[in-house]
């Protein structure tokens, strides 16, 4: 069935609902490096919602990695593809956690730093991130790129203080 919605899918709000997320907004459509798309997608959103306190960003983080999980099994599962590479809401959680504790608003600097650094964790899934992604489901596809984000923002902070 590849990675694409099945033609014939029956108009269930919440099915729709699940492929919107999952794919963030269509941006895992792209048929360019798709992950990459998904993180500059992610990262146009992340400037919005980060002027939040650090405690809502925090539940905030919670809630979209639990929604993300759902979904992209659903995804997952509906293409029948353990992985799907339309699925970035993972990249969406792994750059969300890259951008915790940054000064707000992001500056250009701290943005691109951030993207890249995700982007090379992400790729290399260093340990456990690459252990994670044998869970099943959502699980495996989420997780994995949480862990790289939470490396990413070990560094981005380091850069910050030391470099920026």
């Amino acid at each position: 069935m590849g990675s694409l919605p099945p033609k014939k899918m029956p108009f269930k709000p919440i099915g729709y609902f699940h492929w919107t997320v999952a794919t963030v907004f269509g941006s895992g459509f792209s048929p360019f490096a798709p992950g990459t798309a998904g993180s500059i997608m992610s990262l146009l959103i992340l400037y919005w919602i980060f002027p939040a306190a650090l405690p809502l960003q925090l539940v905030g983080l919670l809630l979209f990695t639990a929604l993300a999980v759902i979904s992209s099994g659903f995804v997952a599962e509906k293409t029948e593809t353990k992985d799907p590479s339309i699925v970035v809401a993972d990249e969406f959680v792994g750059m969300y956690a890259t951008f915790l504790f940054c000064q707000r608003p992001l500056s250009p600097e701290v943005m691109v730093i951030g993207l890249v650094l995700f982007r090379i964790f992400d790729i290399w899934k260093p340990w456990p991130a690459y252990r994670l992604e044998t869970l099943p489901g959502g699980f495996g596809i989420v997780l994995d790129d949480l862990v790289a984000g939470l490396y990413a923002m070990i560094l981005l902070q380091v850069a910050i203080r030391w470099l920026l």
